[in-house]
């Protein structure tokens, strides 16, 4: 859990969260040499790190993973650049947490206290991007950052790529990280496998899969009790017969 000690007023109007000393375990604090996107950075120390559980704009890449460049990818580098600018930082995470591409992965606060994760959703240039292990009151906390960003138009949420998408629109953004709002029609299992339905004739069209593995995790939201509403459903989305998202924890559902 991450209490918060005090905001700092940023430039432009934003606020930035400031932090005590992390509480987890975290690294030494070591000086950062280069910004490669808005959520990646490399150490002195060598090791590149990615800022855990949000999702940016991609800057073009010219060599291995060949990523095309997005709006505002370049902008998104930008701000982190300036928010760690002079600065060492900290990464708080589980000893010898890295992802398929070695990377270390946590939430890293600057030397003076600045949350990374926290200013890049408040100022409008991540989406958070959680899992399942997670700490929820971590994701509470960066989610209420991107509402507010997304409430005032700040960065991403300004423009149409980024926009939220309806379910029949799902077709068109395939293996896109995205956030679909819609109204849930029904929820069906299969094989203890639920799913979350938008269409009446749910067949061929999108919906969300929580595999049988992760529905105990979603017994406190009852996702029945949904059936009705106006939800949104953030996750990467797949082609599985049909469009799909697959989910694994209740954060990745937003009740309107």
């Amino acid at each position: 859990m991450y209490p918060f000690a005090m905001i700092k007023k940023w430039s432009a109007g934003l606020f930035i969260l400031m932090l005590p000393a992390v509480s987890l375990a975290a690294t030494d604090a070591l000086k950062v040499t280069q910004i490669i996107n808005g959520k990646s950075l490399v150490l002195e120390s060598g090791d590149t790190v990615r800022l855990a559980s949000i999702e940016v704009p991609n800057v073009k890449e010219e060599k291995p993973p060949y990523r095309n460049g997005e709006p505002l990818g370049d902008e998104a580098r930008k701000a982190l650049e300036n928010l760690v600018a002079g600065k060492s930082v900290q990464i708080d995470a589980k000893p010898g947490t890295r992802d398929r591409h070695n990377r270390l992965l946590g939430q890293v606060f600057t030397s003076d206290g600045v949350w990374l994760q926290g200013a890049m959703l408040t100022q409008g240039y991540a989406m958070v991007y959680s899992f399942n292990d997670d700490s929820h009151d971590v994701i509470e906390k960066m989610l209420a950052h991107e509402r507010e960003a997304r409430a005032a138009g700040r960065g991403i949420w300004a423009h149409p790529y980024f926009r939220i998408i309806t379910p029949q629109e799902t077709s068109e953004f395939i293996n896109r990280f995205k956030i679909v709002e819609g109204v849930i029609k029904s929820v069906n299992l299969s094989h203890d496998n639920m799913y979350i339905n938008f269409s009446e004739h749910w067949k061929g069209q999108f919906a969300v899969f929580i595999s049988r593995k992760y529905t105990a995790a979603f017994a406190a939201l009852n996702p029945q009790s949904l059936v009705g509403k106006k939800v949104r459903v953030r996750g990467w989305i797949n082609y599985h017969n049909a469009p799909m998202i697959d989910i694994t924890h209740p954060e990745q559902i937003e009740m309107e």
